[in-house]
């Protein structure tokens, strides 16, 4: 399927754990011939454990979303414009957990300042539907 316009046209699956999201990207893409990625973070995972990064602390916490971000914006830059993506989670994600983690923690953290060009990426490549499963 492609979709005129200047950018992919992005479909992202959100959910908890073990829902059917990955199933779902997959049946998706392979009914409409497009193109998936599934969220494979294992690597960041893993350095953030080497690293021994603590988020509860506010130079580690944006230390390991800049990380993210960049992973994010190099996944979509494989997309090509007018194509329709399906995700496994997507740069939304990314950019609500920027603002819940801290306030989950009890800190106080001014996110929308620290984290303010890394905002702006997220929020180029945001999206253009979500689906929720629960």
């Amino acid at each position: 399927m492609n979709i005129p316009s200047t950018r992919p046209f992005v479909i992202s699956v959100q959910g908890p754990h073990a829902v059917g999201k990955s199933t779902l990207v997959r049946a998706l893409a392979c009914r409409f011939e497009a193109e998936y990625r599934l969220e494979t973070v294992a690597s960041l995972e893993k350095l953030k454990a080497e690293e021994g990064l603590d988020l509860s602390r506010l130079d580690d916490f944006v230390a390991n979303q800049r990380r993210f971000v960049t992973w994010e914006s190099a996944r979509f830059q494989e997309f090509r414009a007018g194509e329709l993506v399906f995700l496994d989670r997507g740069p939304d994600s990314t950019e609500f957990y920027c603002f819940a983690t801290h306030r989950v923690l009890g800190c106080s953290w001014h996110v929308e300042e620290v984290l303010r060009e890394e905002l702006l990426v997220l929020r180029a490549i945001r999206a253009d539907v979500i689906l929720y499963l629960k």
